[in-house]
């Protein structure tokens, strides 16, 4: 009896093997992000193999080549407002924003500051760094995987 293959890969967002393409879809959500002005969320469902990740990655991948986006990746098992703002702290640092960015694990303690500002909650600090990103004409987007 021949031994079957696992058709689950597992790293996330690998192209498997079989791998049917959504063109189609693919544009059409690329398409509403590029043309909104208010912004926009897309929540993909579908059973385990059937190219979630896959698709979701096709689509965060073709944004991030936008020079006018910046593509945050974050786990939904670590701290969400903190995997945020160290993405956002990082893209806009190395597009010429001076901030630094202190985690201190014991208390749980996040410190966020740069001549401009400095905020204690993750919320104002998120807020104005979406601020900054707006300023420098940026959109912003977060995608999360297996939530």
């Amino acid at each position: 009896m021949k031994e079957l293959s696992n058709p689950f890969k597992a790293e996330f967002g690998a192209v498997p093997k079989c791998y049917v393409p959504r063109s189609d879809l693919e544009n059409s959500i690329y398409n509403s992000f590029m043309t909104s002005s208010t912004g926009t969320m897309q929540l993909m469902t579908g059973i385990r193999g059937s190219g979630k990740t896959v698709f979701i990655t096709r689509i965060s991948d073709r944004i991030a080549k936008e020079k006018d986006w910046i593509v945050i990746k974050v786990n939904p098992e670590a701290m969400l407002y903190e995997n945020v703002i160290y993405g956002l702290t990082h893209a806009l640092h190395s597009s010429g924003l001076s901030a630094s960015l202190n985690i201190n694990l014991s208390p749980l303690s996040v410190s966020f500051s740069n001549d401009n500002f400095t905020y204690s909650s993750e919320e104002g600090k998120l807020e104005n760094l979406l601020e900054q990103a707006g300023k420098r004409k940026k959109k912003v987007l977060i995608c999360m995987d297996e939530i």
